[in-house]
Protein backbone atom coordinates (compact mmCIF):
# COMPACT_ATOMS: atom_id res chain seq x y z
CA UNK A 1 0.00 0.00 0.00
CA UNK A 2 1.45 3.68 -0.78
CA UNK A 3 2.05 6.01 2.03
CA UNK A 4 0.22 8.64 3.48
CA UNK A 5 2.48 11.17 0.98
CA UNK A 6 1.75 8.70 -1.90
CA UNK A 7 -1.99 8.56 -1.36
CA UNK A 8 -4.59 11.12 -3.64
CA UNK A 9 -7.02 10.65 -5.38
CA UNK A 10 -5.97 11.19 -8.34
CA UNK A 11 -2.98 8.79 -8.40
CA UNK A 12 -2.16 5.02 -8.33
CA UNK A 13 -3.09 2.25 -10.22
CA UNK A 14 -6.76 1.72 -11.74
CA UNK A 15 -9.63 -1.03 -10.98
CA UNK A 16 -11.17 -2.06 -14.25
CA UNK A 17 -14.50 -1.25 -14.98
CA UNK A 18 -17.44 -3.61 -15.93
CA UNK A 19 -18.20 -4.01 -18.95
CA UNK A 20 -22.03 -3.57 -18.54
CA UNK A 21 -23.84 -0.68 -18.61
CA UNK A 22 -22.20 1.50 -20.67
CA UNK A 23 -24.73 2.62 -23.27
CA UNK A 24 -26.08 5.41 -21.75
CA UNK A 25 -22.90 7.30 -19.78
CA UNK A 26 -20.95 9.02 -22.84
CA UNK A 27 -17.46 8.90 -23.26
CA UNK A 28 -16.14 6.00 -22.16
CA UNK A 29 -12.23 5.34 -19.96
CA UNK A 30 -11.49 5.61 -16.19
CA UNK A 31 -10.50 9.68 -17.82
CA UNK A 32 -13.53 9.98 -19.97
CA UNK A 33 -11.54 10.60 -22.82
CA UNK A 34 -12.48 8.39 -25.63
CA UNK A 35 -14.51 11.19 -27.26
CA UNK A 36 -11.47 11.50 -29.52
CA UNK A 37 -9.98 8.69 -31.10
CA UNK A 38 -9.06 6.37 -34.12
CA UNK A 39 -12.76 7.32 -34.82
CA UNK A 40 -12.50 10.80 -35.08
CA UNK A 41 -13.94 13.36 -32.53
CA UNK A 42 -17.44 13.43 -31.11
CA UNK A 43 -19.39 16.24 -31.49
CA UNK A 44 -21.20 15.25 -28.46
CA UNK A 45 -24.64 16.13 -28.93
CA UNK A 46 -26.29 13.27 -27.91
CA UNK A 47 -30.25 13.42 -28.02
CA UNK A 48 -30.28 11.79 -24.51
CA UNK A 49 -28.04 13.82 -22.61
CA UNK A 50 -24.85 11.94 -22.12
CA UNK A 51 -21.84 13.82 -22.47
CA UNK A 52 -20.58 11.71 -25.44
CA UNK A 53 -21.62 9.56 -27.94
CA UNK A 54 -21.18 5.74 -26.10
CA UNK A 55 -20.69 3.79 -29.69
CA UNK A 56 -17.99 6.17 -30.94
CA UNK A 57 -16.43 6.35 -27.54
CA UNK A 58 -16.48 2.32 -27.56
CA UNK A 59 -14.85 2.04 -31.33
CA UNK A 60 -11.86 4.43 -30.29
CA UNK A 61 -10.80 1.48 -28.36
CA UNK A 62 -9.69 -0.11 -31.66
CA UNK A 63 -6.40 0.86 -30.51
CA UNK A 64 -6.25 -1.54 -27.74
CA UNK A 65 -5.53 -4.68 -29.98
CA UNK A 66 -2.75 -3.30 -30.81
CA UNK A 67 -0.95 -1.13 -28.06
CA UNK A 68 -2.31 -3.00 -24.88
CA UNK A 69 -2.59 -6.68 -26.28
CA UNK A 70 0.28 -6.84 -28.70
CA UNK A 71 -2.24 -7.41 -31.88
CA UNK A 72 -0.17 -5.92 -35.31
CA UNK A 73 -3.09 -3.24 -35.89
CA UNK A 74 -6.21 -1.72 -34.52
CA UNK A 75 -9.56 -4.23 -35.03
CA UNK A 76 -11.00 -3.48 -38.19
CA UNK A 77 -13.79 -1.25 -38.43
CA UNK A 78 -16.07 -3.80 -39.06
CA UNK A 79 -15.33 -5.92 -36.28
CA UNK A 80 -14.93 -3.31 -33.96
CA UNK A 81 -18.31 -2.19 -34.82
CA UNK A 82 -19.66 -5.76 -34.39
CA UNK A 83 -18.27 -5.61 -31.03
CA UNK A 84 -20.02 -2.41 -29.37
CA UNK A 85 -23.14 -3.29 -31.19
CA UNK A 86 -22.47 -6.56 -28.58
CA UNK A 87 -21.11 -4.85 -25.99
CA UNK A 88 -23.22 -1.59 -25.61
CA UNK A 89 -26.60 -4.17 -24.45
CA UNK A 90 -24.76 -5.61 -21.87
CA UNK A 91 -26.96 -4.71 -18.90
CA UNK A 92 -26.12 -4.62 -15.07
CA UNK A 93 -28.21 -6.92 -13.23
CA UNK A 94 -31.62 -6.00 -10.96
CA UNK A 95 -29.95 -5.01 -7.94
CA UNK A 96 -30.71 -7.86 -4.97
CA UNK A 97 -30.51 -5.55 -2.46
CA UNK A 98 -32.99 -3.48 -3.05
CA UNK A 99 -36.75 -4.72 -2.18
CA UNK A 100 -38.48 -6.38 -4.64
CA UNK A 101 -41.37 -4.32 -4.71
CA UNK A 102 -38.91 -1.29 -5.70
CA UNK A 103 -39.07 0.56 -2.80
CA UNK A 104 -36.34 1.93 -0.30
CA UNK A 105 -36.33 0.97 3.44
CA UNK A 106 -36.56 3.94 6.26
CA UNK A 107 -32.69 3.97 6.13
CA UNK A 108 -32.44 3.62 2.67
CA UNK A 109 -34.90 6.27 1.72
CA UNK A 110 -33.00 8.99 4.26
CA UNK A 111 -30.35 8.25 2.19
CA UNK A 112 -32.08 9.04 -1.07
CA UNK A 113 -32.53 12.58 0.45
CA UNK A 114 -29.31 13.06 1.85
CA UNK A 115 -27.86 12.16 -1.91
CA UNK A 116 -29.85 14.51 -3.63
CA UNK A 117 -30.66 17.76 -0.85
CA UNK A 118 -27.65 17.91 1.27
CA UNK A 119 -25.33 20.49 0.49
CA UNK A 120 -21.12 19.96 1.20
CA UNK A 121 -18.24 22.27 0.95
CA UNK A 122 -15.71 20.97 -1.46
CA UNK A 123 -13.11 22.89 -3.48
CA UNK A 124 -14.12 21.23 -6.95
CA UNK A 125 -13.72 24.33 -9.08
CA UNK A 126 -10.65 24.77 -10.61
CA UNK A 127 -10.76 28.77 -10.61
CA UNK A 128 -8.71 29.46 -7.44
CA UNK A 129 -10.31 32.48 -6.62
CA UNK A 130 -13.52 30.22 -5.92
CA UNK A 131 -13.54 28.26 -2.41
CA UNK A 132 -15.55 25.97 -0.66
CA UNK A 133 -18.01 25.94 -3.53
CA UNK A 134 -21.33 24.42 -2.47
CA UNK A 135 -23.21 20.88 -4.47
CA UNK A 136 -24.93 17.85 -3.41
CA UNK A 137 -23.94 14.24 -4.26
CA UNK A 138 -26.65 14.37 -7.59
CA UNK A 139 -25.00 17.19 -8.99
CA UNK A 140 -21.87 15.15 -10.19
CA UNK A 141 -23.33 11.64 -9.75
CA UNK A 142 -26.68 11.96 -11.64
CA UNK A 143 -29.71 9.73 -11.13
CA UNK A 144 -32.23 9.64 -13.47
CA UNK A 145 -33.36 6.32 -15.20
CA UNK A 146 -35.37 7.95 -17.69
CA UNK A 147 -32.19 9.29 -19.04
CA UNK A 148 -29.81 6.56 -18.44
CA UNK A 149 -27.94 8.21 -16.07
CA UNK A 150 -27.73 5.67 -12.64
CA UNK A 151 -24.71 8.04 -10.71
CA UNK A 152 -23.30 10.08 -13.75
CA UNK A 153 -24.54 12.10 -17.01
CA UNK A 154 -20.70 10.47 -18.40
CA UNK A 155 -18.93 14.12 -17.39
CA UNK A 156 -15.68 14.22 -15.51
CA UNK A 157 -14.48 15.32 -11.98
CA UNK A 158 -14.22 18.87 -11.33
CA UNK A 159 -11.98 18.34 -8.55
CA UNK A 160 -8.68 19.84 -10.60
CA UNK A 161 -6.66 16.79 -9.95
CA UNK A 162 -3.21 15.86 -11.88
CA UNK A 163 -5.43 13.84 -13.86
CA UNK A 164 -9.14 14.22 -15.47
CA UNK A 165 -11.04 11.69 -14.19
CA UNK A 166 -14.85 10.75 -14.83
CA UNK A 167 -17.21 10.58 -12.28
CA UNK A 168 -18.41 6.78 -11.93
CA UNK A 169 -21.69 5.15 -11.82
CA UNK A 170 -22.94 3.89 -8.78
CA UNK A 171 -24.98 0.44 -9.63
CA UNK A 172 -22.67 -2.12 -9.29
CA UNK A 173 -21.61 -0.39 -4.79
CA UNK A 174 -22.87 -3.68 -3.44
CA UNK A 175 -20.70 -6.08 -5.49
CA UNK A 176 -17.12 -4.65 -3.88
CA UNK A 177 -18.44 -5.28 -0.36
CA UNK A 178 -15.96 -7.53 0.89
CA UNK A 179 -12.24 -5.31 2.22
CA UNK A 180 -12.36 -4.62 5.81
CA UNK A 181 -9.88 -3.42 8.49
CA UNK A 182 -8.75 -0.24 7.07
CA UNK A 183 -6.53 1.81 9.86
CA UNK A 184 -5.20 5.35 9.06
CA UNK A 185 -1.43 5.69 10.96
CA UNK A 186 1.99 7.11 10.73
CA UNK A 187 2.46 4.80 8.02
CA UNK A 188 0.05 5.69 6.00
CA UNK A 189 -2.98 2.86 4.85
CA UNK A 190 -2.73 -0.73 6.45
CA UNK A 191 -5.57 -2.52 5.37
CA UNK A 192 -6.67 -5.74 7.17
CA UNK A 193 -8.51 -8.47 5.66
CA UNK A 194 -10.27 -8.75 2.10
CA UNK A 195 -12.44 -11.37 0.52
CA UNK A 196 -13.22 -9.50 -2.77
CA UNK A 197 -9.78 -7.85 -4.07
CA UNK A 198 -10.83 -3.88 -4.00
CA UNK A 199 -12.88 -1.39 -2.51
CA UNK A 200 -13.61 1.85 -3.33
CA UNK A 201 -12.45 5.15 -5.34
CA UNK A 202 -10.60 4.63 -8.50
CA UNK A 203 -7.83 2.46 -6.84
CA UNK A 204 -9.67 0.37 -4.87
CA UNK A 205 -8.22 1.53 -2.00
CA UNK A 206 -11.08 2.65 0.28
CA UNK A 207 -12.65 -0.77 1.47
CA UNK A 208 -15.83 0.43 2.52
CA UNK A 209 -18.31 3.21 1.28
CA UNK A 210 -18.75 4.44 5.22
CA UNK A 211 -14.94 4.94 4.79
CA UNK A 212 -15.15 7.11 1.76
CA UNK A 213 -18.26 9.25 3.09
CA UNK A 214 -15.80 9.94 6.24
CA UNK A 215 -14.66 12.44 3.52
CA UNK A 216 -17.95 14.81 3.57
CA UNK A 217 -17.49 16.93 6.48
CA UNK A 218 -20.94 18.35 6.81
CA UNK A 219 -22.95 14.87 7.25
CA UNK A 220 -23.51 13.85 10.32
CA UNK A 221 -22.62 9.68 11.30
CA UNK A 222 -25.75 9.06 11.06
CA UNK A 223 -26.48 10.65 7.56
CA UNK A 224 -23.12 8.93 6.07
CA UNK A 225 -24.80 5.39 7.10
CA UNK A 226 -28.05 5.79 5.67
CA UNK A 227 -26.45 7.14 2.40
CA UNK A 228 -24.30 3.80 2.27
CA UNK A 229 -28.02 1.90 2.81
CA UNK A 230 -29.14 4.06 -0.25
CA UNK A 231 -25.53 3.52 -2.60
CA UNK A 232 -26.17 -0.27 -1.70
CA UNK A 233 -29.56 -0.10 -3.11
CA UNK A 234 -28.68 2.28 -6.15
CA UNK A 235 -31.44 1.74 -9.17
CA UNK A 236 -30.02 0.04 -12.47
CA UNK A 237 -32.29 -0.52 -15.95
CA UNK A 238 -33.81 -3.45 -14.65
CA UNK A 239 -36.36 -3.65 -11.39
CA UNK A 240 -35.56 -6.11 -8.28
CA UNK A 241 -38.63 -7.90 -9.95
CA UNK A 242 -36.84 -9.31 -12.87
CA UNK A 243 -35.63 -12.76 -12.38
CA UNK A 244 -37.90 -13.61 -9.53
CA UNK A 245 -39.44 -17.09 -10.12
CA UNK A 246 -42.00 -19.40 -8.28
CA UNK A 247 -43.74 -22.54 -8.55
CA UNK A 248 -47.21 -23.24 -7.98
CA UNK A 249 -49.00 -26.98 -7.25
CA UNK A 250 -51.94 -28.32 -6.19
CA UNK A 251 -50.63 -28.08 -2.12
CA UNK A 252 -48.48 -24.69 -1.35
CA UNK A 253 -50.86 -22.25 -2.67
CA UNK A 254 -51.69 -20.56 0.33
CA UNK A 255 -48.09 -20.35 0.38
CA UNK A 256 -46.79 -19.19 -3.10
CA UNK A 257 -49.89 -17.25 -3.36
CA UNK A 258 -48.62 -13.85 -2.19
CA UNK A 259 -45.54 -14.04 -4.14
CA UNK A 260 -48.12 -14.35 -7.11
CA UNK A 261 -49.97 -11.37 -6.70
CA UNK A 262 -46.50 -9.47 -6.15
CA UNK A 263 -45.01 -10.68 -9.88
CA UNK A 264 -48.74 -9.65 -11.47
CA UNK A 265 -48.60 -6.13 -9.19
CA UNK A 266 -44.63 -5.65 -10.68
CA UNK A 267 -46.22 -6.37 -13.60
CA UNK A 268 -48.62 -3.92 -13.92
CA UNK A 269 -46.26 -1.30 -12.62
CA UNK A 270 -44.78 1.44 -15.30
CA UNK A 271 -40.80 1.74 -15.30
CA UNK A 272 -38.50 4.13 -16.71
CA UNK A 273 -35.83 3.03 -18.19
CA UNK A 274 -34.01 4.70 -21.26
CA UNK A 275 -32.68 1.67 -22.49
CA UNK A 276 -35.67 -0.37 -22.28
CA UNK A 277 -38.10 1.93 -24.27
CA UNK A 278 -41.02 3.76 -23.08
CA UNK A 279 -44.37 2.59 -22.03
CA UNK A 280 -42.73 -0.62 -20.45
CA UNK A 281 -43.60 -2.08 -16.67
CA UNK A 282 -41.20 -3.40 -14.60
CA UNK A 283 -40.92 -6.67 -15.97
CA UNK A 284 -43.03 -9.22 -18.47
CA UNK A 285 -44.70 -11.77 -17.16
CA UNK A 286 -44.77 -16.00 -18.27
CA UNK A 287 -45.95 -19.18 -16.74
CA UNK A 288 -45.01 -22.51 -18.13
CA UNK A 289 -47.01 -25.70 -16.84
CA UNK A 290 -48.99 -27.79 -19.18
CA UNK A 291 -52.40 -28.64 -20.31
CA UNK A 292 -53.66 -32.54 -21.17
CA UNK A 293 -49.74 -33.46 -20.91
CA UNK A 294 -48.80 -31.05 -23.43
CA UNK A 295 -46.24 -28.04 -22.95
CA UNK A 296 -48.08 -24.78 -22.64
CA UNK A 297 -47.11 -20.91 -21.94
CA UNK A 298 -48.64 -17.60 -20.89
CA UNK A 299 -47.72 -14.03 -20.89
CA UNK A 300 -49.69 -11.30 -18.58
CA UNK A 301 -50.76 -8.65 -20.46
CA UNK A 302 -52.24 -6.38 -18.00
CA UNK A 303 -55.73 -7.90 -17.66
CA UNK A 304 -55.22 -11.42 -18.47
CA UNK A 305 -53.01 -13.95 -19.07
CA UNK A 306 -52.49 -14.90 -23.28
CA UNK A 307 -51.47 -18.32 -24.35
CA UNK A 308 -49.80 -19.71 -26.90
CA UNK A 309 -52.48 -21.01 -29.35
CA UNK A 310 -54.12 -17.33 -29.12
CA UNK A 311 -56.51 -18.05 -26.08
CA UNK A 312 -56.38 -16.10 -22.86
CA UNK A 313 -57.27 -16.60 -19.26
CA UNK A 314 -58.24 -15.09 -16.09
CA UNK A 315 -55.52 -15.00 -13.28
CA UNK A 316 -57.85 -17.38 -11.14
CA UNK A 317 -58.71 -19.88 -13.80
CA UNK A 318 -54.91 -20.28 -14.27
CA UNK A 319 -54.09 -20.55 -10.84
CA UNK A 320 -56.41 -23.68 -10.82
CA UNK A 321 -54.73 -25.57 -13.57
CA UNK A 322 -52.02 -26.50 -10.80
CA UNK A 323 -54.46 -28.66 -9.35
CA UNK A 324 -55.65 -30.26 -12.11
CA UNK A 325 -53.16 -30.11 -14.73
CA UNK A 326 -49.94 -30.23 -12.87
CA UNK A 327 -47.10 -27.51 -11.30
CA UNK A 328 -47.18 -23.78 -12.87
CA UNK A 329 -43.84 -21.91 -12.90
CA UNK A 330 -44.27 -18.21 -12.78
CA UNK A 331 -41.51 -16.10 -14.06
CA UNK A 332 -40.66 -12.14 -13.91
CA UNK A 333 -38.81 -12.10 -17.26
CA UNK A 334 -36.91 -8.37 -18.76
CA UNK A 335 -39.43 -5.99 -20.35
CA UNK A 336 -40.10 -6.83 -23.87
CA UNK A 337 -39.17 -10.15 -23.66
CA UNK A 338 -42.24 -12.20 -22.22
CA UNK A 339 -44.01 -12.70 -25.50
CA UNK A 340 -40.64 -14.75 -26.88
CA UNK A 341 -39.95 -16.07 -23.55
CA UNK A 342 -43.66 -17.52 -22.78
CA UNK A 343 -45.82 -17.91 -25.63
CA UNK A 344 -43.75 -17.44 -29.13
CA UNK A 345 -39.65 -18.65 -28.82
CA UNK A 346 -39.03 -18.42 -32.17
CA UNK A 347 -40.91 -15.29 -32.73
CA UNK A 348 -42.33 -15.80 -36.38
CA UNK A 349 -45.97 -15.46 -36.63
CA UNK A 350 -47.40 -18.73 -35.57
CA UNK A 351 -47.43 -19.20 -31.20
CA UNK A 352 -45.72 -21.98 -29.57
CA UNK A 353 -48.99 -24.02 -29.45
CA UNK A 354 -50.37 -23.68 -33.05
CA UNK A 355 -46.49 -24.07 -34.24
CA UNK A 356 -45.12 -27.36 -36.12
CA UNK A 357 -41.36 -26.64 -35.20
CA UNK A 358 -41.56 -23.48 -32.13
CA UNK A 359 -37.85 -23.92 -31.83
CA UNK A 360 -37.06 -22.44 -35.10
CA UNK A 361 -38.89 -19.88 -37.07
CA UNK A 362 -40.95 -21.50 -40.09
CA UNK A 363 -43.48 -19.12 -41.57
CA UNK A 364 -44.40 -21.65 -43.79
CA UNK A 365 -45.26 -24.57 -41.36
CA UNK A 366 -43.52 -26.68 -44.00
CA UNK A 367 -43.97 -30.39 -43.04
CA UNK A 368 -43.12 -32.68 -46.01
CA UNK A 369 -44.38 -36.33 -44.65
CA UNK A 370 -47.27 -34.75 -42.59
CA UNK A 371 -45.87 -36.15 -39.14
CA UNK A 372 -46.87 -32.78 -37.20
CA UNK A 373 -43.09 -31.78 -37.20
CA UNK A 374 -42.26 -28.89 -39.07
CA UNK A 375 -39.29 -29.66 -41.71
CA UNK A 376 -36.90 -26.86 -40.25
CA UNK A 377 -36.32 -29.04 -36.91
CA UNK A 378 -37.25 -32.29 -38.38
CA UNK A 379 -33.92 -34.04 -38.56
CA UNK A 380 -35.43 -36.75 -40.64
CA UNK A 381 -38.03 -35.26 -43.29
CA UNK A 382 -39.55 -38.36 -45.07
CA UNK A 383 -39.76 -40.76 -41.99
CA UNK A 384 -37.54 -43.28 -43.73
CA UNK A 385 -35.06 -43.82 -40.34
CA UNK A 386 -32.06 -42.16 -41.77
CA UNK A 387 -31.18 -38.68 -40.66
CA UNK A 388 -31.06 -36.10 -43.11
CA UNK A 389 -27.86 -35.14 -41.89
CA UNK A 390 -26.67 -38.87 -43.82
CA UNK A 391 -28.78 -38.05 -46.81
CA UNK A 392 -26.60 -36.58 -49.31
CA UNK A 393 -28.53 -36.36 -52.19
CA UNK A 394 -25.57 -37.14 -54.97
CA UNK A 395 -26.95 -40.42 -55.75
CA UNK A 396 -24.25 -42.67 -54.59
CA UNK A 397 -24.06 -44.73 -51.94
CA UNK A 398 -21.01 -44.47 -49.69
CA UNK A 399 -22.19 -45.57 -46.05
CA UNK A 400 -24.90 -45.30 -43.59
CA UNK A 401 -23.23 -41.71 -42.82
CA UNK A 402 -23.44 -40.57 -46.81
CA UNK A 403 -26.70 -42.47 -48.40
CA UNK A 404 -26.94 -40.37 -51.34
CA UNK A 405 -30.76 -40.84 -50.81
CA UNK A 406 -33.33 -37.89 -51.08
CA UNK A 407 -33.66 -36.56 -47.55
CA UNK A 408 -37.24 -35.78 -48.87
CA UNK A 409 -38.14 -38.77 -49.99
CA UNK A 410 -38.72 -42.18 -48.12
CA UNK A 411 -37.91 -44.79 -50.77
CA UNK A 412 -35.54 -43.01 -52.84
CA UNK A 413 -34.98 -45.65 -56.05
CA UNK A 414 -39.25 -46.15 -56.18
CA UNK A 415 -38.56 -50.12 -55.65
CA UNK A 416 -41.06 -50.50 -52.71
CA UNK A 417 -38.56 -50.50 -50.00
CA UNK A 418 -38.01 -47.52 -47.74
CA UNK A 419 -34.41 -45.70 -47.51
CA UNK A 420 -33.52 -47.04 -44.31
CA UNK A 421 -34.79 -50.52 -44.53
CA UNK A 422 -32.33 -50.63 -47.66
CA UNK A 423 -29.25 -49.31 -45.45
CA UNK A 424 -30.12 -51.65 -42.98
CA UNK A 425 -30.63 -55.37 -44.52
CA UNK A 426 -27.53 -54.29 -46.95
CA UNK A 427 -29.09 -53.40 -50.44
CA UNK A 428 -28.35 -50.35 -52.61
CA UNK A 429 -31.08 -47.58 -51.57
CA UNK A 430 -30.33 -45.59 -55.27
CA UNK A 431 -30.67 -48.81 -57.48
CA UNK A 432 -34.14 -50.26 -57.79
CA UNK A 433 -32.27 -53.19 -58.91
CA UNK A 434 -31.17 -53.55 -55.94
CA UNK A 435 -33.32 -55.02 -53.29
CA UNK A 436 -33.49 -56.80 -50.05
CA UNK A 437 -33.22 -60.14 -50.73
CA UNK A 438 -36.81 -62.20 -49.35
CA UNK A 439 -37.85 -59.16 -47.87
CA UNK A 440 -41.85 -58.22 -49.74
CA UNK A 441 -41.75 -54.36 -50.73
CA UNK A 442 -43.46 -51.71 -48.35
CA UNK A 443 -47.01 -52.22 -50.09
CA UNK A 444 -50.73 -52.33 -48.07
CA UNK A 445 -50.81 -55.79 -48.43
CA UNK A 446 -47.41 -56.35 -46.95
CA UNK A 447 -48.58 -55.63 -43.59
CA UNK A 448 -45.96 -58.26 -41.87
CA UNK A 449 -43.03 -56.86 -43.70
CA UNK A 450 -44.57 -53.30 -42.33
CA UNK A 451 -44.45 -54.48 -39.18
CA UNK A 452 -40.78 -55.42 -39.15
CA UNK A 453 -39.99 -52.99 -41.05
CA UNK A 454 -41.43 -50.47 -38.30
CA UNK A 455 -39.51 -52.59 -35.67
CA UNK A 456 -36.27 -52.25 -37.71
CA UNK A 457 -36.85 -48.45 -38.57
CA UNK A 458 -37.18 -47.22 -34.76
CA UNK A 459 -33.94 -49.20 -33.60
CA UNK A 460 -32.16 -47.61 -36.63
CA UNK A 461 -33.29 -44.57 -35.45
CA UNK A 462 -32.29 -44.91 -32.21
CA UNK A 463 -29.09 -45.74 -33.00
CA UNK A 464 -28.26 -43.32 -35.21
CA UNK A 465 -29.33 -40.59 -32.77
CA UNK A 466 -26.44 -41.45 -30.58
CA UNK A 467 -24.26 -42.13 -33.56
CA UNK A 468 -24.96 -38.01 -34.08
CA UNK A 469 -24.94 -36.75 -30.32
CA UNK A 470 -21.27 -38.84 -30.36
CA UNK A 471 -20.41 -37.21 -33.71
CA UNK A 472 -21.48 -33.68 -32.13
CA UNK A 473 -19.77 -34.16 -29.09
CA UNK A 474 -16.30 -35.12 -30.85
CA UNK A 475 -16.84 -32.28 -33.02
CA UNK A 476 -17.23 -29.94 -30.21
Amino acid sequence: PPGADDFHPMKGPMTTQTLRGMSTHGALHWRGDRVTGLNGVDDCTEPAGAACDEDRAFRNFAVAFEGLIGANDPLNATDMQKFSDFALQLMIPPNPIRALDNSLNTSEAAGQVVFDTVLDDVDIDPDPQVINDTFTCELCHRRSAADGFFGTGGDQNPEGGTQNMKIPHLRNMYTKIGMFGIAFGIQGFNVGDQIRGFGFAHDGFVPTLLNFNMGFDTLTQAQRIEMVDFMHAFDTDLAPIVGQQITLDANNGPVVAPRIDLLIARASTPFDSLVLGTGVNECDLIVKGSMGGVPRGWVYDGALFQDDTGGAMLDIALRMLASTEGPLTYTCVPPGSGTRMGINADRDLHLDGNDNCAGVANDDQADNEGDGQGDACDQDDDNDVILDVYETDTGTFVSAFDTGTDPLVADSDGDGFADGIEVELGSNPNSALSTPNGVPGLTPASLIGLAVAMALAGWLLMIRERHSAVRGGDHA
